[in-house]
C-alpha cells in the first residue's frame, strides 16, 4: 500500500533550505500553507519555492510470537 506526500521547499540563494508537509488523516493540504510553513526557516530575501511530490510504501505491522518465561 502507497500514500502520496507532497512536501513544500524553499531554498536560499545561500543554499540553506527549509521544508514542511504532513497529513493527520484529511489535515489541511493548502499549498499556501505548506510554502508559508516551509518559507518561515528561511531568514534571508530571494528564495525559490518548489513541491516535491512522492509515493511512498507504507510499512506493514507485522506481529510476532513471543513466550514469557518467570
Amino acid at each position: 500500500m502507497k500514500v502520496k506526500v507532497r512536501i513544500a521547499v524553499a531554498v536560499a540563494p545561500s543554499g540553506k533550505w527549509n521544508s514542511f508537509g504532513y497529513r493527520e488523516n484529511e489535515a489541511i493540504e493548502v499549498d499556501e500553507y505548506l510554502m508559508e510553513n516551509a518559507v518561515e526557516g528561511i531568514d534571508e530575501p530571494g528564495e525559490a519555492h518548489y513541491f516535491i511530490e512522492a509515493e511512498l510504501e507504507i510499512p506493514e505491522t507485522k506481529t510476532i510470537k513471543a513466550e514469557v518465561k518467570p
